[in-house]
């Protein structure tokens, strides 16, 4: 794809949506929804939709219920600032851009 002018990016989601977390860095982010008043899966959905290399964020839900949580995810994106996009990648140990 880099023929394309398309940079490979590797991410990792938060909570729920990865079961590849370790139980420590779920809890973390787990912690940090709270704080935020949200729920680890839209804390993950606003972090993918607040990252400029992602194009578009394609979720799933079985319920209404969780397809007004996904939307709700929006209106996350604007909380998190530089300082949290940091420290979520920190609990990741994460940095697509930094990836080799």
């Amino acid at each position: 794809m880099a023929d394309a002018g398309v940079e490979k990016v590797d991410l990792i989601t938060i909570g729920c949506m990865s079961p590849g977390l370790f139980v420590g860095q779920e809890h973390l982010a787990s912690l940090l929804a709270d704080e935020l008043g949200v729920t680890t899966a839209q804390l993950a959905i606003a972090w993918l939709l607040r990252r400029k290399e992602v194009s578009s964020v394609i979720t799933g839900a079985t319920k209404l219920s969780q397809l007004k949580d996904n939307l709700a995810s929006r209106e996350i994106v604007s909380k998190l600032d530089d300082d949290l996009l940091e420290r979520i990648e920190t609990i990741l140990d994460n940095n697509p851009l930094n990836s080799d």
